[in-house]
């Protein structure tokens, strides 16, 4: 298959260290979904400084209208232009996307702990080497919000250069009091890191990482790589840096579920150095608050709602 070596648009000459190496049907697929983004601009006159990033991504299944309705009032808050990844929905994923951008076999990960098998299959999944079966509305959703991670990055850096960016999933809540951990983060990393993991799968922010009992203070750890076992992040809000996102997008084809390509120590993709969380965490997975509420923009703002 042939490979497309792409660079950043500014780049005078294709640095082969900093290239992205892509088969010329992920180039096309991938290069559709940036096409495809929707912008979302930043409020000038929001309360917070403005996220020290060049863009932010919202990775968007487009049939959660409530969830996308709370973030066109809270995403603009961030300062920083939003775009919207609307492509590749799971049930517009044929056969050719699948062909291009997932082996062809699965295949068992070495020593993994979890006994995780590539290709979206796990211990409790269907384990048929069928590429029909494997085509199936569960396996398509967990590849739907993955490619649409790699068209983030493919966007941040073969089309824009950007040096970092924002992404997020679309059940995130910005926790204003803490969002600029964040600048504070980078301006502390000085572009040395490829991965700032920001969010928490708990809408209040707790998980078991370390946290010293200063509950409310700032902290920024390197994250292990045995962290949860498999040193396993949530994916649904982080800054990714240029580094960072070419070693995800030279990772290609995509062999597992967001939160692991991000994350896994076990997967090449996630198996890179220099990645590091913030306490307490800007972002949380809280979307099941808001599509409680009667009206949703009762749960939006930058005083939490």
């Amino acid at each position: 298959m042939l490979l497309a070596v792409l660079c950043g648009t500014r780049a005078s000459t294709c640095n082969p260290l900093t290239a992205v190496h892509l088969p010329d049907c992920a180039h096309a697929y991938l290069r559709q979904g940036a096409d495809q983004v929707e912008l979302l601009p930043p409020n000038g006159s929001s309360s917070y400084p403005p996220m020290n990033v060049g863009r932010a991504y919202l990775i968007h299944y487009t049939n959660n209208r409530g969830r996308m309705e709370f973030q066109r009032m809270q995403l603009p808050q961030l300062g920083v232009p939003v775009s919207v990844v609307r492509s590749f929905d799971a049930e517009k994923i044929d056969e050719g996307v699948m062909c291009c951008v997932v082996p062809a076999t699965p295949r068992a990960i070495p020593g993994h702990p979890w006994k995780l098998t590539q290709y979206f299959y796990d211990a409790h999944g269907d384990r048929s080497s069928n590429v029909s079966n494997v085509a199936g509305t569960l396996h398509r959703r967990g590849l739907s919000a993955t490619l649409k991670l790699f068209v983030a990055l493919y966007d941040m850096t073969v089309v824009r250069n950007l040096e970092a960016a924002l992404v997020f999933e679309d059940d995130v809540r910005v926790r204003w009091e803490y969002s600029h951990f964040v600048n504070r983060a980078l301006r502390e990393l000085k572009a040395d890191f490829t991965v700032l993991y920001a969010c928490s799968f708990s809408e209040n922010g707790w998980d078991l990482l370390p946290l010293p009992k200063e509950a409310d203070r700032y902290h920024l750890y390197e994250k292990g790589a045995m962290i949860r076992e498999v040193g396993l992040m949530a994916a649904c809000g982080e800054v990714v840096s240029a580094q960072g996102a070419r070693h995800i997008l030279n990772s290609f084809p995509i062999v597992m579920r967001i939160d692991h390509m991000l994350s896994d120590s076990y997967l090449e993709s996630g198996r890179q150095p220099r990645q590091f969380y913030i306490k307490r965490y800007p972002f949380v997975a809280a979307m099941w608050k808001v599509e409680k509420t009667e009206t949703v923009g009762h749960a939006v703002g930058p005083d939490g709602g």
